[in-house]
């Protein structure tokens, strides 16, 4: 999975990828996207009978994609683990993208580093 990483992206220069994607692979991820690509996405995407997005503004992550397109499942599990929940936003990130990639994900957030037996009893 090829994902769009928007940070150092002007938004009209992220949407012409976007729009690159989504004839290559009916789906487009974007990943640390600017907040002024929102209401371009929105003002192209938002009425389409053909696309739907998803805008998860925790991770910095949007993803277009046909309506009909499923990502395929493929097997993979992965854990996701956090000490404390400045992280939260990170392993997020990191979810959405395994999801994407067919990964079942696990995830337990904010367990501290401090009393590691709170880890124990989440694995």
């Amino acid at each position: 999975v090829e994902v769009i990483y928007a940070e150092n992206k002007t938004p009209g220069v992220t949407l012409e990828i976007i729009y690159s994607f989504l004839k290559k692979n009916k789906f487009a991820i974007v990943s640390r996207y600017k907040d002024e690509l929102v209401p371009l996405v929105l003002k192209e995407f938002k009425n389409s009978e053909l696309y739907s997005i998803d805008i998860n503004k925790l991770t910095n992550i949007l993803i277009i994609k046909e309506k009909t397109y499923k990502f395929e499942k493929k097997g993979g599990i992965i854990g996701i683990i956090t000490a404390g929940s400045s992280d939260i936003p990170v392993a997020e990130e990191a979810k959405v993208i395994a999801e994407s990639m067919g990964c079942e994900v696990i995830s337990s957030y904010d367990l501290g580093i401090a009393g590691i037996h709170r880890l124990f009893s989440n694995l």
